[in-house]
């Protein structure tokens, strides 16, 4: 079997973090309000967002102590399964992203959000952009409780977010060797592959690379295999279908136009951040680490990035919000003889940061694209890092939902994505991704695939 190259957690490191001490054992308690707590992933930009939202809402509420937690360096999934027996220790609300989540909602950790939603008219469902409800229930499709009531179709976290995919470009490396911005009236991917070669020719032998392609995120592939022409990723009984007469033509457009050139495509991301790549594929939520980062690379004042949207015309985007556990939902809190159930307060919280008003505190810190469709052309999210850049390349294409592991049962999703990882890697790999090497490449990850999904379709 040929090496494969891929983004591995090693056991070890498992290990370690498994470990780590509960971040949710000291609390900072406000005995004279009403206390909750929330938690995310420990990463910058989250927690900039959560704890905006959160002080946000408790000047609006101050009978409300909201404690913003991390999860100390652990992955959502295995700080969840390290907190399975012991469902007290979890936080009363949690951060979730919509890759791992599914298991355990599944397994009855979270409060089903849809009598939620449905109490309110500031929280109709036609408000929101309907990829990204669906991406909020575990078997990738809601519906209102009056249409079906079965807790499959429930919404298990309350998405934030709208996070399409989209092209941030350098500035200063577009200047420097006299590439144009392509024009956007006829911008599909032969205009992108022209663009990227453009770029690749005037490179010599140093260290610049043209674009930061991130094949092995979901959306990314999902996006570029719709686009060209792909009929699926697995076939109808769930079976691994790169091998399809249709999917290795979408292979091969992406591996003759851009994988085939070593100085097309750069692997590592902090490249582009120090001004080796031109290019990069990714969320909105890192534009502003990007600006910040990259501050230094002009002296004239003008910001170092733009944005171009990828050329496709439909478009996927990756999703994370907070949704309620199960294990504090119906405890009562009392402050000043006035009682509310957890549930309640904590939904109020969740009201709060997927309407409007909420909505504006995330999208001022230059991190977050409204959920809500009604801000789409305005709120503040458009003026955040610069107004001037083009904001709307981050709503290009139709809404395009993730759907490809849905079919299987949600224990076994996460290893599937790796897989698929994998794959999308190695063919991005000059050597292993070559037209004479695809054959046994496919072979391997199909063996892999479909053993691991053998009886495992819902």
């Amino acid at each position: 079997m040929k090496k494969r190259i891929g983004f591995v957690v090693s056991a070890l490191t498992l290990m370690a973090l498994s470990s780590c001490t509960s971040p949710f054992e000291q609390n900072s308690v406000d005995e004279d309000k009403f206390n909750l707590t929330i938690a995310a992933q420990s990463e910058e930009g989250e927690e900039i967002v959560l704890k905006a939202l959160a002080d946000a809402y408790e000047e609006k509420h101050p009978d409300v102590n909201i404690t913003v937690k991390t999860f100390g360096g652990e992955l959502f999934r295995n700080y969840m399964t390290k907190y399975a027996a012991n469902q007290s220790k979890l936080p009363d609300m949690l951060w979730m992203p919509d890759d791992q989540f599914a298991a355990f909602a599944d397994g009855g950790y979270f409060e089903d959000l849809r009598p939620f939603y449905e109490a309110s008219p500031e929280t109709s469902y036609d408000k929101y952009y309907s990829s990204m409800l669906n991406a909020a229930s575990y078997i990738g499709q809601y519906k209102p409780l009056s249409e079906d009531s079965d807790r499959k179709y429930g919404l298990y976290y309350a998405p934030r977010d709208y996070d399409k995919i989209g092209i941030v470009y350098n500035t200063k490396l577009f200047e420097d060797y006299g590439i144009d911005v392509p024009s956007l009236d006829h911008w599909d991917m032969n205009a992108f592959y022209a663009l990227c070669q453009t770029i690749a020719g005037k490179l010599g032998r140093g260290s610049h690379r043209v674009i930061t392609l991130n094949t092995y995120w979901e959306p990314v592939y999902t996006t570029f295999f719709q686009e060209l022409g792909g009929d699926g990723l697995v076939t109808a009984d769930g079976k691994f279908n790169l091998g399809s007469e249709k999917n290795r033509a979408a292979e091969s457009s992406l591996y003759d136009n851009l994988f085939a050139n070593d100085k097309m495509i750069q692997s590592q991301d902090n490249d582009f951040t120090r001004g080796l790549t031109f290019m990069t594929v990714v969320a909105r939520p890192l534009v502003l680490g990007f600006k910040n980062k990259m501050a230094g690379l002009r002296s004239d004042g003008k910001s170092p990035i733009d944005f171009l949207p990828l050329p496709c015309h439909s478009i996927a985007a990756g999703c994370s919000g907070y949704g309620i556990t199960k294990a504090h939902s119906e405890e009562v809190r009392e402050v000043n003889g006035k009682q509310k159930k957890v549930k309640d307060l904590a939904w109020d919280f969740l009201k709060f940061i997927i309407t409007e008003e909420g909505q504006n505190v995330a999208g001022k810190t230059g991190l977050s694209v409204p959920v809500l469709k009604s801000l789409a052309e305005t709120g503040e999210w458009r003026k955040a890092v610069d107004s001037s850049l083009h904001h709307e390349a981050w709503l290009a294409g139709n809404e395009l939902r993730l759907t490809t592991y849905n079919i299987y049962q949600p224990n076994v999703r996460a290893e599937l994505r790796e897989l698929m990882s994998g794959f999308m890697t190695n063919l991005e790999n000059q050597t292993y991704g070559r037209p004479e090497n695809r054959d046994q490449l496919i072979s391997d990850f199909a063996k892999d695939f479909n053993k691991k999904t053998e009886g495992k379709l819902l």
